[in-house]
């Protein structure tokens, strides 16, 4: 009689295992690591870079293509994190995929890295409920000024 108790009772476990973790559902997973990520907030912080202009070399009136340097302090703007899925959110047009939950620092990190380059990462602390978000992008070379030009973004909630 207790045999049959146990093996029954192991069959319903392994039952109720194999339901909840078949891959004919492709749902591994019911978790939503982006619930809170995605509700609007404002964010303030510096912009700095280099962005495509043009100089003249006096006494010379031809303009030539150069790098111009920019640098600013975004005081309150507001934007929404976009979510993907339950994994996933982007931001600045770039897909940022959850990597981990520090539970010692109450902190979730999403991150951009594709083969060894990072262009963005946000952290989440969820107790505070507070993020930040650096934003990194290249989008070319000004052979002139051998300069790239260049995105950097740091911005945080408050």
């Amino acid at each position: 009689m207790k045999k049959s108790i146990f093996v029954s009772l192991f069959a319903l476990m392994s039952a109720v295992a194999y339901t909840s973790c078949n891959k004919n559902s492709n749902n591994f997973s019911t978790a939503d690591h982006t619930a809170q990520v995605t509700i609007p907030h404002s964010w303030k912080g510096p912009a700095y870079g280099y962005f495509k202009g043009d100089t003249t070399n006096p006494p010379d009136t031809t303009h030539y293509e150069w790098a111009k340097i920019y640098n600013r302090v975004i005081s309150d703007t507001t934007f929404i994190i976009s979510k993907i899925d339950g994994f996933a959110v982007s931001a600045f047009g770039v897909t940022l995929n959850y990597r981990l939950t520090d539970s010692s620092n109450k902190t979730m990190r999403f991150d951009s890295i594709v083969t060894g380059t990072l262009n963005c990462v946000l952290y989440y602390q969820y107790e505070k409920d507070s993020m930040s978000l650096e934003y990194h992008t290249v989008s070319g070379t000004n052979p002139i000024s051998e300069q790239y030009y260049q995105t950097n973004v740091f911005l945080q909630t408050h």
